[in-house]
């Protein structure tokens, strides 16, 4: 069975913002009334406790059921109206349909992972941020967000542009809040979702989420080496690295994406030069791509009059190519003239 602590733990901590504390009021009324408080007697069963997580659970089903009350009394007049499309993708990819009223219709798993992410998870007339919350809960406590691996894409899809600008401002600012939680570091991309035929039939070929698509075409023609086949395997922690090389254009991105399992640039450096036979140099460029299905460090710099250029295993240390060339615009340094002795 798996733990879905975590998951009502984050729908708790959710409502519990918007629940308000009448305890105070409730016992100064008490107090106005002078009433005396009768216990009735009840089985020897009934005395003892019950554990702390069956009062948390109670509560927390509780308050689902009363803030998916106006979406249930909904349903039993019509169907309500698809008004956005709240994209997820990690590695697992998930779809939610929002109505108007920021209330989720329908979760949707998008691949094998969204399958397993959203397995004993009902999200259906929830607020959108509490549904955020509880995927976010979910993705954390099955180790799909780490430390390692800790970006998510975020895209929205509406014709209303501006109900698709309300809900991304939303979710941005839930999705910040927690980022500056002890304990919890999360990067995340968002973007519009636009209406291109071609990047909806490429999302079901591949069987990803359009968002996830439309990033990638993006990286493609930012950098039109790349090939949509290798990259539509790629964890959204990898494109994000490569979008902080290539920079697509309609990408708004929060946050670093993790580079822990990776060497790391300094290294990539030192090994290149090491191979080079160079023991420092001023400027050395270096930045992770993607190349023939690697993710390797490119690290381009100029000595002696040579200028060298490696690719570098971002994951092992790897030499996988290397060249190197006369620098053109190499100039021998001048000499500090010396004063003849008197």
């Amino acid at each position: 069975m798996k733990d879905g602590n975590t998951v009502e733990n984050a729908i708790r901590d959710a409502f519990e913002a918007v629940t308000p504390d009448v305890k105070e009021e409730v016992m100064k009324d008490c107090k106005k009334e002078n009433r005396k408080v009768l216990r009735m007697p009840g089985k020897a069963s009934d005395k003892k406790k019950r554990p702390v997580w069956a009062y948390v659970a109670a509560a927390a089903a509780a308050v689902l059921i009363i803030a998916a009350l106006p979406f249930v009394i909904k349903s039993f007049t019509k169907a309500p109206a698809v008004a956005a499309s709240v994209m997820i993708d990690v590695n697992p990819s998930i779809e939610m349909t929002v109505d108007k009223d920021e209330r989720v219709i329908e979760a949707i798993p998008r691949n094998e992972d969204g399958v397993d992410l959203l397995d004993g998870m009902d999200l259906a007339g929830s607020d959108i941020k509490v549904a955020m919350n509880a995927i976010i809960g979910s993705l954390v406590s099955r180790g799909y967000l780490s430390e390692i691996a800790n970006t998510m894409l975020i895209g929205v899809e509406s014709g209303d542009e501006s109900f698709r600008e309300t809900l991304m401002e939303i979710i941005g600012r839930d999705i910040s809040e927690m980022m500056n939680a002890p304990g919890f570091v999360i990067s995340f991309m968002s973007q519009s979702i636009g209406e291109d035929p071609k990047v909806k039939e490429l999302a079901d070929e591949y069987g990803i989420t359009v968002s996830k698509a439309q990033l990638i075409t993006k990286l493609i023609d930012a950098n039109p080496a790349y090939e949509f086949s290798a990259l539509s395997g790629l964890t959204i922690n990898e494109l994000c690295l490569l979008s902080g090389t290539n920079e697509p254009g309609g990408v708004q991105s929060v946050g670093s994406a993790s580079v822990l399992a990776y060497i790391s640039a300094e290294k990539a450096v030192s090994i290149a030069l090491a191979h080079a036979g160079v023991s420092s140099v001023k400027d050395a460029e270096v930045g992770l791509d993607f190349e023939d299905g690697v993710m390797v460090y490119e690290v381009e710099f100029g000595a002696e009059g040579m200028e060298y250029e490696y690719e570098i295993d971002a994951l092992t240390g790897e030499i996988i190519d290397f060249e190197w060339e006369d620098d053109d615009d190499y100039t021998e340094p001048t000499a500090a003239p010396t004063e003849a002795p008197t």
